[in-house]
Order: structure tokens, then C-alpha cells, then sequence
């Protein structure tokens, strides 16, 4: 009897011996794939995503419009026009509140003198706030240009009020020297008046619900 694999060329036995290898090679390199290499699996999704999460994490920055301190307590017994003054205007919060008319020669109804800032101490920004009601419009109106005067000679940009599409009443901007500026708005009977930084003026003035 003849050996049973005489047939068998020299390139098959390459092509076996090839393939033995090649199976060998794999069984070395996968555990290191598998435990040195963690990522490949996923392609280094997991590895980038991680380092790009613990990018945002360390550049993540506070909400400039969330305050960091808590309004003062107010009475109880809050007039409707006190009742619509707001506790807290973006990252600023009302820490004073005192029915101090500073101009009581225009006739108010009532008028009360606010102070909002953004922190405790000295360091911190504030706002000072004079929100008063008149007996109607043109009285509104009249108080409006007298506390305006009162703003400054500084040159004024101004612009209109508007509620749902209706004209009722004017504002203008000031910026003073000291890096701050005022923004007096009349809204129907309401007069407001508010100084604060000038980078934050015109979007406390955007917020304040009057």
C-alpha cells in the first residue's frame, strides 16, 4: 500500500502550515487586546469620550444667570405693587427694600427704593432699583422726565416699551464714567429706575418684569 498523502502538493502543506501559524499568532495577541488594550473593542470610543468629558468638566463654568445668595425676607403685608417687584433678576438678588421716596416732589402713589446684588460684601455687583406708581399717565409721564434728568448729562440712547405689540411707555440709557450705567423705563403708570454695571444693565433692565 502506497503512504496516503503522496498526493498531497508541497503548496497545500505551506498553505496548512500558514494557517497554523496564523491561528497561533491570534491566540498570543488576543488576551493583550483584551486586557492591555481596553478601548479596542469600541474603537476608543469609551477612551475618548472620557477624556472629553473630563475636558468639559475642568473648563465647565457657573451659570453667570443663577444667583449664588438668597434674597432677604420681605413683610407680609406687600402692597400689589410690591407684590410685582421680583426677588431675584438674573444672577441678582434683592437684599434691600425700604419706602425711602427719593422723588416725592412728583406726587407718587407709592414708591420704594431696592437694592439687588449678586454676593455678600463689598465686592459684590449691585443694582439699585426706584420703582414708584402714579395716579395715571401723564402724571407717570412727568416723573418719568423729571427722574431721567436725574440720571446724568451723559448722551442717552433711547427706545420704546412695548406690551404684546402696544406702545406704553419710553426708555433711556445712560453710561456714567464709574463703569456704570442707568436705564429709565416708564411702563403705563409705573416709573423705573435702575443703576447698575454698565456690561449688565440693559439685560437687568430686559428682565425686570415691568
Amino acid at each position: 500500500m502506497g503512504n496516503g498523502r503522496a498526493g498531497i502538493s508541497p503548496q497545500v502543506y505551506r498553505r496548512r502550515r500558514a494557517v497554523v501559524l496564523l491561528l497561533l499568532t491570534l491566540l498570543v495577541l488576543l488576551p493583550v487586546l483584551l486586557f492591555v488594550w481596553p478601548g479596542w473593542a469600541t474603537g476608543g470610543d469609551e477612551g475618548d469620550a472620557g477624556t472629553s468629558g473630563e475636558a468639559a468638566s475642568e473648563t465647565q463654568e457657573p451659570d453667570p444667570t443663577t444667583p449664588t445668595v438668597d434674597p432677604v425676607d420681605r413683610a407680609d403685608d406687600l402692597t400689589a405693587l410690591q407684590s410685582a417687584l421680583p426677588d431675584e433678576v438674573l444672577r441678582f438678588v434683592l437684599v434691600d427694600e425700604r419706602n425711602e421716596p427719593e422723588f416725592d416732589a412728583t406726587g407718587p402713589v407709592e414708591m420704594w427704593s431696592l437694592t439687588y446684588a449678586d454676593g455678600e460684601g463689598s465686592d459684590a455687583d449691585t443694582v439699585d432699583v426706584v420703582v414708584g406708581q402714579w395716579s395715571g399717565a401723564s402724571e407717570a409721564l412727568e416723573a418719568f422726565e423729571v427722574i431721567d434728568e436725574t440720571a446724568g448729562q451723559a448722551e442717552a440712547t433711547t427706545g420704546v416699551v412695548e406690551v404684546e405689540d402696544e406702545t406704553v411707555g419710553t426708555w433711556t440709557r445712560r453710561t456714567t464714567g464709574d463703569g456704570r450705567g442707568t436705564v429709565v423705563w416708564r411702563n403705563g403708570t409705573v416709573v423705573v429706575s435702575a443703576t447698575g454695571p454698565s456690561e449688565d444693565i440693559e439685560d437687568f433692565y430686559a428682565a425686570y418684569p415691568f
